[in-house]
């Protein structure tokens, strides 16, 4: 696929999806090793997956 402005294409969303994961933890200086040690501790890990999938979605759908 391919982005378009004004009939032009300008890039590949695949490339730009790309790209993106490419440069954003650099941006943002993130701490891989971290990340792996944050990944160990199952808790917090499961508290975030269900407030993301469970409430969120609930209070949506309340919203909705």
């Amino acid at each position: 696929m391919v982005i378009y402005v004004s009939g032009a294409p300008v890039e590949s969303i695949s490339t730009a999806i790309c790209l993106f994961f490419m440069v954003y933890p650099i941006m943002v200086q993130i701490d891989f090793a971290e990340v792996v040690k944050a990944g160990r501790n199952t808790k917090p890990v499961l508290l975030t997956l269900l407030v993301n999938w469970g409430v969120r979605r609930l209070r949506g759908a309340a919203l909705a």
